[in-house]
Protein backbone atom coordinates (compact mmCIF):
# COMPACT_ATOMS: atom_id res chain seq x y z
CA UNK A 1 0.00 0.00 0.00
CA UNK A 2 2.93 2.30 0.72
CA UNK A 3 4.20 1.98 -2.86
CA UNK A 4 0.78 2.97 -4.19
CA UNK A 5 0.69 5.99 -1.86
CA UNK A 6 4.05 7.11 -3.26
CA UNK A 7 2.79 6.80 -6.83
CA UNK A 8 -0.34 8.77 -6.04
CA UNK A 9 1.73 11.69 -4.75
CA UNK A 10 2.43 12.57 -8.39
CA UNK A 11 -1.33 12.79 -9.07
CA UNK A 12 -1.03 11.19 -12.49
CA UNK A 13 -4.23 11.31 -14.52
CA UNK A 14 -4.10 7.58 -15.23
CA UNK A 15 -3.99 6.71 -11.49
CA UNK A 16 -6.23 9.13 -9.61
CA UNK A 17 -9.58 7.90 -11.02
CA UNK A 18 -8.72 4.33 -9.98
CA UNK A 19 -7.31 4.97 -6.50
CA UNK A 20 -10.10 3.09 -4.69
CA UNK A 21 -10.00 0.15 -7.07
CA UNK A 22 -6.25 -0.29 -6.68
CA UNK A 23 -6.45 -0.13 -2.88
CA UNK A 24 -9.16 -2.78 -2.87
CA UNK A 25 -7.02 -5.07 -5.01
CA UNK A 26 -4.20 -4.76 -2.50
CA UNK A 27 -6.41 -5.30 0.54
CA UNK A 28 -7.21 -9.01 0.89
CA UNK A 29 -10.46 -8.25 2.72
CA UNK A 30 -11.82 -6.23 -0.19
CA UNK A 31 -10.20 -8.20 -3.00
CA UNK A 32 -13.00 -10.64 -3.77
CA UNK A 33 -15.67 -7.96 -3.95
CA UNK A 34 -13.48 -5.74 -6.14
CA UNK A 35 -12.86 -8.58 -8.57
CA UNK A 36 -16.60 -8.93 -9.12
CA UNK A 37 -17.49 -5.22 -9.28
CA UNK A 38 -14.63 -3.90 -11.43
CA UNK A 39 -13.37 -5.14 -14.79
CA UNK A 40 -10.26 -4.79 -16.92
CA UNK A 41 -12.15 -5.51 -20.11
CA UNK A 42 -11.82 -2.76 -22.68
CA UNK A 43 -15.34 -3.43 -23.94
CA UNK A 44 -16.98 -2.57 -20.60
CA UNK A 45 -15.29 0.83 -20.41
CA UNK A 46 -14.32 0.84 -16.72
CA UNK A 47 -10.88 2.07 -17.77
CA UNK A 48 -10.39 4.89 -20.25
CA UNK A 49 -8.49 3.76 -23.31
CA UNK A 50 -5.80 6.41 -22.91
CA UNK A 51 -5.06 5.16 -19.38
CA UNK A 52 -4.70 1.45 -20.16
CA UNK A 53 -1.05 1.52 -21.24
CA UNK A 54 -0.01 2.77 -17.80
CA UNK A 55 -2.68 1.36 -15.50
CA UNK A 56 -2.84 -2.25 -16.74
CA UNK A 57 0.87 -3.03 -16.05
CA UNK A 58 0.42 -1.65 -12.52
CA UNK A 59 -2.62 -3.87 -11.92
CA UNK A 60 -0.70 -6.91 -13.18
CA UNK A 61 2.19 -6.16 -10.82
CA UNK A 62 -0.19 -5.74 -7.88
CA UNK A 63 -1.97 -9.04 -8.52
CA UNK A 64 0.97 -11.19 -9.59
CA UNK A 65 2.11 -12.01 -6.03
CA UNK A 66 -1.44 -13.10 -5.19
CA UNK A 67 -1.44 -15.43 -8.20
CA UNK A 68 1.85 -17.04 -7.22
CA UNK A 69 1.22 -17.40 -3.48
CA UNK A 70 -1.89 -18.87 -1.93
CA UNK A 71 -0.88 -17.87 1.58
CA UNK A 72 -2.72 -14.75 2.68
CA UNK A 73 -5.54 -15.03 0.15
CA UNK A 74 -7.76 -17.06 2.46
CA UNK A 75 -7.52 -19.08 5.63
CA UNK A 76 -8.47 -22.37 4.01
CA UNK A 77 -6.80 -24.21 1.16
CA UNK A 78 -9.82 -24.55 -1.13
CA UNK A 79 -10.82 -20.94 -0.56
CA UNK A 80 -7.31 -19.85 -1.52
CA UNK A 81 -7.50 -21.81 -4.76
CA UNK A 82 -10.84 -20.19 -5.60
CA UNK A 83 -9.34 -16.77 -4.89
CA UNK A 84 -6.48 -17.43 -7.29
CA UNK A 85 -8.84 -18.58 -10.01
CA UNK A 86 -10.97 -15.48 -9.42
CA UNK A 87 -7.89 -13.29 -9.89
CA UNK A 88 -6.97 -15.14 -13.09
CA UNK A 89 -10.52 -14.71 -14.38
CA UNK A 90 -10.22 -11.00 -13.64
CA UNK A 91 -6.93 -10.79 -15.57
CA UNK A 92 -8.48 -12.77 -18.42
CA UNK A 93 -10.52 -9.64 -19.14
CA UNK A 94 -7.37 -8.04 -20.53
CA UNK A 95 -6.65 -7.93 -24.22
CA UNK A 96 -4.21 -10.65 -25.29
CA UNK A 97 -1.70 -7.95 -26.30
CA UNK A 98 -1.62 -6.74 -22.69
CA UNK A 99 -0.63 -10.13 -21.25
CA UNK A 100 3.10 -10.49 -22.13
CA UNK A 101 4.13 -8.78 -18.89
CA UNK A 102 1.98 -11.21 -16.89
CA UNK A 103 3.65 -14.28 -18.40
CA UNK A 104 7.12 -12.75 -18.13
CA UNK A 105 6.60 -12.03 -14.41
CA UNK A 106 5.38 -15.60 -13.94
CA UNK A 107 8.93 -16.83 -14.47
CA UNK A 108 10.73 -14.15 -12.45
CA UNK A 109 10.39 -15.71 -8.93
CA UNK A 110 12.15 -18.87 -10.10
CA UNK A 111 15.34 -16.77 -10.23
CA UNK A 112 16.77 -18.71 -13.16
CA UNK A 113 17.50 -15.61 -15.24
CA UNK A 114 20.91 -14.11 -14.59
CA UNK A 115 21.09 -10.51 -13.43
CA UNK A 116 23.42 -9.63 -16.29
CA UNK A 117 20.84 -10.69 -18.88
CA UNK A 118 19.80 -7.16 -19.72
CA UNK A 119 17.05 -7.92 -22.22
CA UNK A 120 14.88 -9.99 -19.86
CA UNK A 121 15.49 -7.78 -16.86
CA UNK A 122 14.65 -4.71 -18.92
CA UNK A 123 11.39 -6.29 -20.06
CA UNK A 124 10.40 -6.88 -16.42
CA UNK A 125 10.86 -3.20 -15.60
CA UNK A 126 9.06 -1.73 -18.62
CA UNK A 127 5.36 -0.74 -18.41
CA UNK A 128 4.57 -3.34 -21.02
CA UNK A 129 5.80 -5.09 -24.14
CA UNK A 130 4.41 -6.63 -27.30
CA UNK A 131 3.91 -10.33 -27.93
CA UNK A 132 6.75 -10.35 -30.46
CA UNK A 133 9.10 -8.73 -27.94
CA UNK A 134 8.06 -11.30 -25.34
CA UNK A 135 8.69 -14.22 -27.69
CA UNK A 136 12.10 -12.75 -28.56
CA UNK A 137 13.11 -13.20 -24.91
CA UNK A 138 13.16 -17.01 -25.37
CA UNK A 139 12.42 -17.57 -21.68
CA UNK A 140 12.26 -21.32 -22.20
CA UNK A 141 16.00 -21.18 -22.82
CA UNK A 142 16.53 -20.70 -19.07
CA UNK A 143 14.66 -23.88 -18.12
CA UNK A 144 17.73 -26.10 -18.29
CA UNK A 145 18.19 -29.26 -16.21
CA UNK A 146 20.96 -27.47 -14.34
CA UNK A 147 18.70 -24.56 -13.40
CA UNK A 148 15.78 -26.84 -12.53
CA UNK A 149 18.02 -28.88 -10.21
CA UNK A 150 18.66 -25.78 -8.10
CA UNK A 151 14.95 -25.15 -7.45
CA UNK A 152 13.38 -26.44 -4.21
CA UNK A 153 10.70 -29.04 -4.88
CA UNK A 154 8.00 -26.81 -3.32
CA UNK A 155 8.79 -24.05 -5.80
CA UNK A 156 8.51 -26.50 -8.70
CA UNK A 157 5.25 -27.86 -7.33
CA UNK A 158 3.72 -24.43 -6.84
CA UNK A 159 4.85 -23.20 -10.26
CA UNK A 160 3.25 -26.16 -12.02
CA UNK A 161 -0.04 -25.67 -10.20
CA UNK A 162 -0.12 -21.99 -11.19
CA UNK A 163 0.31 -23.03 -14.82
CA UNK A 164 -2.45 -25.60 -14.41
CA UNK A 165 -4.85 -22.95 -13.12
CA UNK A 166 -3.90 -20.52 -15.89
CA UNK A 167 -4.60 -23.12 -18.56
CA UNK A 168 -7.90 -23.91 -16.87
CA UNK A 169 -9.07 -20.28 -16.70
CA UNK A 170 -7.72 -18.52 -19.79
CA UNK A 171 -9.47 -19.16 -23.09
CA UNK A 172 -7.73 -20.22 -26.29
CA UNK A 173 -7.33 -16.70 -27.63
CA UNK A 174 -5.57 -15.45 -24.48
CA UNK A 175 -3.28 -18.44 -24.01
CA UNK A 176 -2.29 -19.39 -27.57
CA UNK A 177 0.64 -16.93 -27.95
CA UNK A 178 2.14 -18.20 -24.69
CA UNK A 179 1.31 -21.90 -24.94
CA UNK A 180 4.75 -22.94 -26.19
CA UNK A 181 6.33 -21.41 -23.11
CA UNK A 182 3.85 -22.98 -20.69
CA UNK A 183 4.06 -26.47 -22.17
CA UNK A 184 7.84 -26.24 -22.43
CA UNK A 185 8.10 -25.19 -18.77
CA UNK A 186 5.98 -28.13 -17.62
CA UNK A 187 7.95 -30.64 -19.70
CA UNK A 188 11.32 -29.42 -18.47
CA UNK A 189 10.32 -29.24 -14.82
CA UNK A 190 8.94 -32.79 -14.98
CA UNK A 191 12.05 -33.90 -16.85
CA UNK A 192 14.21 -32.67 -13.98
CA UNK A 193 12.02 -34.57 -11.51
CA UNK A 194 12.19 -37.84 -13.44
CA UNK A 195 15.94 -37.41 -13.79
CA UNK A 196 16.19 -37.21 -10.01
CA UNK A 197 14.08 -40.34 -9.64
CA UNK A 198 16.32 -42.24 -12.06
CA UNK A 199 19.35 -41.32 -9.98
CA UNK A 200 17.62 -42.52 -6.82
CA UNK A 201 16.77 -45.83 -8.50
CA UNK A 202 20.38 -46.27 -9.55
CA UNK A 203 21.50 -45.81 -5.97
CA UNK A 204 18.96 -48.35 -4.74
CA UNK A 205 20.26 -50.96 -7.16
CA UNK A 206 23.63 -50.88 -5.42
CA UNK A 207 24.36 -53.62 -2.85
CA UNK A 208 23.57 -52.61 0.71
CA UNK A 209 27.23 -52.58 1.74
CA UNK A 210 28.06 -50.09 -1.03
CA UNK A 211 25.22 -47.73 -0.17
CA UNK A 212 27.03 -46.82 3.03
CA UNK A 213 30.54 -46.87 1.62
CA UNK A 214 31.05 -43.14 1.55
CA UNK A 215 28.77 -42.32 -1.37
CA UNK A 216 27.70 -38.73 -1.21
CA UNK A 217 23.94 -38.95 -1.63
CA UNK A 218 23.59 -35.18 -1.71
CA UNK A 219 25.68 -35.03 -4.84
CA UNK A 220 23.01 -36.97 -6.72
CA UNK A 221 20.27 -34.44 -6.10
CA UNK A 222 19.53 -32.30 -3.12
CA UNK A 223 15.79 -32.94 -3.28
CA UNK A 224 15.94 -36.76 -3.28
CA UNK A 225 14.68 -38.45 -0.13
CA UNK A 226 15.71 -42.09 0.05
CA UNK A 227 13.64 -44.80 1.78
CA UNK A 228 14.44 -45.12 5.45
CA UNK A 229 13.96 -48.89 5.30
CA UNK A 230 16.83 -50.15 3.17
CA UNK A 231 15.42 -53.67 3.16
CA UNK A 232 13.02 -52.55 0.43
CA UNK A 233 14.22 -53.60 -3.00
CA UNK A 234 12.77 -50.52 -4.73
CA UNK A 235 12.39 -46.82 -4.14
CA UNK A 236 9.36 -45.07 -2.76
CA UNK A 237 8.65 -44.09 -6.35
CA UNK A 238 8.53 -47.76 -7.40
CA UNK A 239 6.15 -48.63 -4.58
CA UNK A 240 3.92 -45.65 -5.34
CA UNK A 241 3.69 -46.42 -9.02
CA UNK A 242 3.20 -50.16 -8.50
CA UNK A 243 0.31 -49.47 -6.15
CA UNK A 244 -1.46 -47.39 -8.79
CA UNK A 245 -0.21 -43.93 -7.83
CA UNK A 246 -1.70 -41.46 -5.41
CA UNK A 247 -5.41 -41.60 -4.55
CA UNK A 248 -7.41 -39.13 -6.61
CA UNK A 249 -8.59 -37.24 -3.56
CA UNK A 250 -4.98 -36.44 -2.73
CA UNK A 251 -4.21 -34.84 -6.10
CA UNK A 252 -6.81 -32.10 -5.99
CA UNK A 253 -5.59 -29.08 -7.91
CA UNK A 254 -5.85 -27.20 -4.66
CA UNK A 255 -3.33 -29.38 -2.87
CA UNK A 256 -1.36 -27.20 -0.49
CA UNK A 257 2.35 -27.94 -0.57
CA UNK A 258 2.53 -27.13 3.13
CA UNK A 259 0.51 -30.28 3.89
CA UNK A 260 2.87 -32.66 2.10
CA UNK A 261 5.19 -34.48 4.53
CA UNK A 262 8.78 -33.41 4.31
CA UNK A 263 9.97 -37.04 4.33
CA UNK A 264 7.86 -38.08 1.32
CA UNK A 265 9.25 -38.77 -2.13
CA UNK A 266 8.75 -35.21 -3.27
CA UNK A 267 9.97 -35.41 -6.84
CA UNK A 268 7.79 -38.45 -7.47
CA UNK A 269 4.73 -36.67 -6.08
CA UNK A 270 5.20 -33.84 -8.56
CA UNK A 271 5.47 -36.25 -11.51
CA UNK A 272 2.53 -38.47 -10.49
CA UNK A 273 0.21 -35.58 -9.57
CA UNK A 274 0.62 -33.86 -12.95
CA UNK A 275 0.40 -37.18 -14.77
CA UNK A 276 -2.99 -37.81 -13.18
CA UNK A 277 -4.14 -34.22 -13.73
Amino acid sequence: MGVLDCLLIWKDDYLLPYDGHLRNLINSKNLREELTSWSLSGELGFIEQCHRAYLVPLVIRLLMPKVRKLKGLASRKKASICHRKAILSFLAGLDVNELPLFFALLVKPLQIVKKNDGLVNLFWTLPGGSISEFQALSLLHYFTLENMATLPWKKKYGFLHVIKDIVGVFDEMHISPFLDLLVGCVVRVLESCTSSLDKAKELNRLPLDKRNSGINVNSLHKDIVLPTDQSNSGTNADLLLESGGLPLDSVDSGTNVETIPEDSDQENQIVVIFYLC
